[in-house]
């Protein structure tokens, strides 16, 4: 649909859009403010309030390579009662650059949240890295004494410092731009076949040209038209890496809800526990839920709406603590 907006009318929109203005007169809206760039805030819309007696918003942050159309499949799952906000990272559409500490990231995100909710309680989740950046935020948005009422981490490990991990060399972008390959076949079931010894003889730029071409042979992106987006994923997705890389989780006062995924490899350390390691730097409870499928698949169907009743299960509660305290 966007590559058509742009064959026929020589403009592009986000496909956030989809969720932002999601009619055709919101589309032709966008088109005639001259929005085609996307909106100023990362926050997303994916589910928006029903009414003033829905429940209170949901805040998603995106995996390593920025996008939040991952979660759509979970918004639709959760029901239309539960406002569902994703937190796009800065960069993924548009030339900005990504912040570079994960602290920081979550500092940026505080900032967008509180534009559209100024006090708590706070709903927060995250899959991946997201899960990462939403701990740091509730960690933040404690200290500033904000009440975190439900803090979900999907299928994440914490990262409790180099001497814990198995930090091996560098990644390259070959690496980066395999990562991304690799999670549009295992992710949305499209595989676009990237040879590694092919993509690592050519040069940056026909490194881009070709993964691209790769992708839209898959009709996963618009053919002569994604090489602009892939910069932008692979920028924002290096940047999430690396600010991951060098970040240290700090201690966490509150409880923690755990959504692993049912097939994982072996992990060293603390990192084999059922809670993959939370315990260590979580004071209050960690709540660990299991969810069919792998790292990538569990927020795929058919196993996202086993995902999406134990979030809604977790979520009841969460509200009802609340309005008990509230009482």
């Amino acid at each position: 649909l966007m590559a058509k907006v742009e064959e026929r009318l020589g403009r592009s929109l986000p496909l956030t859009a989809l969720f932002t203005a999601s009619t055709v007169e919101g589309m032709a809206a966008l088109l005639r403010e001259g929005s085609a760039e996307g909106p100023a805030s990362n926050l997303i819309p994916l589910q928006a309030r029903a009414s003033q007696d829905s429940r209170p918003p949901f805040f998603w942050v995106h995996p390593a390579g920025g996008d939040v159309l991952c979660y759509a499949q979970l918004a639709r799952h959760l029901g239309g009662d539960q406002p569902i906000y994703g937190i796009q990272a800065r960069g993924f559409n548009s030339d900005e650059e990504p912040p570079s500490r994960l602290e920081e990231i979550a500092a940026l995100y505080i900032d967008e949240i509180r534009r559209a909710q100024p006090a708590g309680p706070y709903f927060l989740g995250g899959w991946s890295l997201g899960g990462q950046v939403a701990f740091e935020m509730a960690r933040q948005l404690r200290a500033l004494g904000a009440t975190v009422a439900l803090l979900a981490v999907v299928d994440t490990m914490p990262s409790l410092g180099v001497s814990d991990r198995e930090e091996g060399p560098e990644q390259t972008d070959v690496d980066y731009l395999l990562d991304i390959a690799a999670y549009v076949g295992n992710f949305w079931g499209r595989n676009p076949e990237v040879s590694p010894e092919h993509l690592a003889s050519l040069s940056p730029e026909g490194q881009i040209a070709y993964v691209a071409e790769r992708l839209a042979a898959v009709d996963f992106l618009p053919p002569g038209t994604g090489e602009t987006q892939l910069r932008r994923v692979l920028k924002v997705y290096r940047a999430n890496v690396r600010a991951l890389r060098a970040y240290q989780a700090g201690a966490y006062t509150d409880g923690l809800t755990l959504l692993r995924a049912e097939e994982r490899p072996d992990l060293p350390g603390a990192f084999a526990d059922t809670d993959l390691g939370w315990k260590q730097i979580v004071r209050g409870p960690v709540d660990v839920h299991t969810v069919p499928g792998n790292h990538l698949t569990l927020m795929a169907e058919p196993n996202v709406h086993v995902l999406a009743a134990q979030l809604r299960h977790c979520l009841e509660q969460a509200c009802a603590g609340e309005m008990e305290t509230v009482r």
